[in-house]
């Protein structure tokens, strides 16, 4: 319909479209038309309040398009740690008539809601959608998941002091919470430790030393703590 779809004679117009195929409805003065797959012609009578008539019709024409979206695949990172997920494909767009535009939601955590490949940081999981519009305007729409694991904790036990020659257990109890277990162990330094790799190894340091775990859990995200271990010499 136009704008207005009907004009002159007397107002209080009725309005007859045909055929009703794809229209949102047939007796309004602007129906829209939608999931029709070859072009129509419409037509629409309009009639006055005198019962006075004057038909007009339009073509709305079904442009062939094979566009298609690849949000890219799923990704995951760990809470508070920094790290990101690029989304989109390579290409995001395919097919139909290049001259895309793009738009992503939600826009929380996106570096950009328009580029082709925006980077992703959001603070809980969340399925971003993308919306490929080619240069004709049909489009396509694709989605990923951004999975984001909880981080774990790490706990390298409390400041200690011990007279030298003498050894001290490292770590909490636990030495590493929350995430996802299985935990693996790192200690460093490893000079005077009897396992680097254990939760709560023996320490023999001969002089004043920090020692630092970093545990990983199953999801693979990371945390370290810190204990200080003071070594007193012997009288």
């Amino acid at each position: 319909g136009g704008s207005p779809t009907a004009s002159g004679g007397t107002p209080g117009y009725s309005y007859a479209w045909s055929p009703a195929t794809g229209l949102s409805s047939t007796t309004i003065p602007n129906p829209n038309v939608f999931g029709i797959t070859t072009s129509q012609l419409y037509s629409v009578v309009v009639t006055d309040a005198n019962g006075c008539t004057s038909s007009d019709a339009v073509l709305v024409n079904v442009l062939p398009s094979n566009v298609l979206a690849n949000a890219g695949n799923d990704g995951a990172i760990c809470a508070a740690s920094g790290n990101t997920v690029q989304l989109g494909g390579s290409p995001t767009a395919i097919g139909g008539t290049p001259g895309y535009t793009y738009n992503w939601s939600p826009a929380a955590g996106l570096s950009s809601t328009t580029a082709p490949n925006p980077v992703a940081q959001p603070g809980t999981t969340t399925t971003y959608f993308v919306t490929v519009t080619d240069s004709k305007g049909c489009f396509a729409v694709d989605s990923v998941v951004v999975t984001v694991y909880p981080r774990p904790s790490a706990n390298a036990g409390i400041p200690q002091t011990i007279c030298l020659g003498n050894s001290v257990t490292l770590g909490g109890s636990p030495t590493a919470f929350g995430g996802l277990a299985p935990y693996t162990y790192a200690w460093s330094p490893s000079v005077g430790i009897s396992n680097a790799t254990a939760s709560n190894p023996t320490a023999n340091p001969t002089a004043n030393t920090t020692y630092c775990v970093t545990i990983t859990d199953a999801n693979s995200c990371t945390a370290s703590a810190c204990a200080a271990i003071t070594v007193n010499p012997n009288p």
